[in-house]
């Protein structure tokens, strides 16, 4: 893809709900989003409401410091510490969280480059879209897509990478598209990052991305654009199977997407229980996120 690009970090203020504390930071712009605050959770101390009384005819067993058992009759009050609970394979005491690393946005450089021939001919029309879904079905059989979840950070709060398209402004995706039949998830994903993000290599040298955790799989059972992260029971053969996956983005490196498109970071809180903007797919990200641990880096 042949193409200008147009560098500069930018920032868009105003979200859906145009509130001022929505806020996106966006390819064509240059404010800063609002400052996030982190809460840290300190476990208190044990203290006497932690110890348990315990019957001294009981006897419970303890441990002393040569690893040998030992009657009550040393003590009758025994601490409740985990490691005192025994580890279940179904419940284990520390379950590990994945660590998902987000930059400062002003790491970042976002652009344009030309567009694609098949970017060009892609319709605006919904009906139009809907008969073309349907040849391809009839052809290839149920669609596969991806999706890719990029986060950096602003003022130490998530914001997600959404494109959204010229010719459909009121639409935004997930970066990602079709695989070709017979195409893995993994090598799908960096075809179409690389294809949707990456600017032209006389330009910038291209992202590395480290494609995660696949978070989702959601279903659609007609050729409309509803999706669902189960088939319906009344759906036997679902036309479409989108997966979802967090990518890890670099601590810096410069995007360009093609012309007809924006690229836009969104704060999370903005994406969450938005439906009516962001569709089911998106607005589901800030909960699937709740399990991974953030790590703010710069900013």
């Amino acid at each position: 893809m042949g193409g200008e690009e147009v560098p500069g970090k930018e920032v868009e203020e105003g979200g859906g709900s145009g509130t001022t504390e929505n806020e996106k930071v966006a390819a064509d712009t240059g404010d800063r989003g609002q400052k996030g605050q982190d809460e840290v959770d300190v476990p208190a101390e044990p203290g006497n409401d932690d110890v348990e009384r315990v019957d001294a005819h009981e006897k419970p067993l303890e441990v002393n410091g040569s690893g040998e058992e030992h009657g009550a009759g040393q003590g009758t009050e025994q601490a409740i510490t985990p490691s005192a609970v025994a580890e279940s394979p179904l419940f284990p005491r520390f379950a590990p969280m994945s660590t998902l690393n987000l930059y400062d946005v002003t790491k970042y450089t976002f652009g344009t480059k030309g567009e694609s021939q098949k970017d060009s001919r892609k319709s605006s029309s919904a009906e139009e879209r809907q008969m073309d879904l349907e040849e391809k079905y009839k052809k290839r059989g149920m669609r596969r897509s991806v999706g890719a979840v990029l986060l950096l950070q602003n003022h130490r709060f998530p914001h997600i990478l959404l494109l959204q398209s010229s010719k459909r402004p009121k639409s935004f995706v997930l970066p990602g598209g079709r695989l070709r039949p017979g195409e893995n998830d993994v090598d799908g994903l960096m075809r179409k990052l690389q294809s949707k993000l990456s600017p032209p290599a006389e330009v910038a040298t291209p992202p590395e991305f480290e494609i995660g955790e696949q978070i989702a799989t959601w279903y659609s059972p007609d050729f409309s654009e509803r999706r669902y992260p189960y088939i319906p029971a009344h759906v036997t053969k679902p036309k479409e199977s989108h997966a979802v996956f967090t990518v890890q983005l670099p601590d810096s490196c410069t995007f360009a997407v093609p012309k007809s498109y924006q690229l836009l970071a969104v704060p999370l809180f903005e994406v969450y229980d938005n439906m009516e903007q962001y569709g089911p797919v998106i607005t589901a990200v800030p909960s699937l996120l709740s399990r991974f641990h953030m790590n703010f880096i710069g900013g």
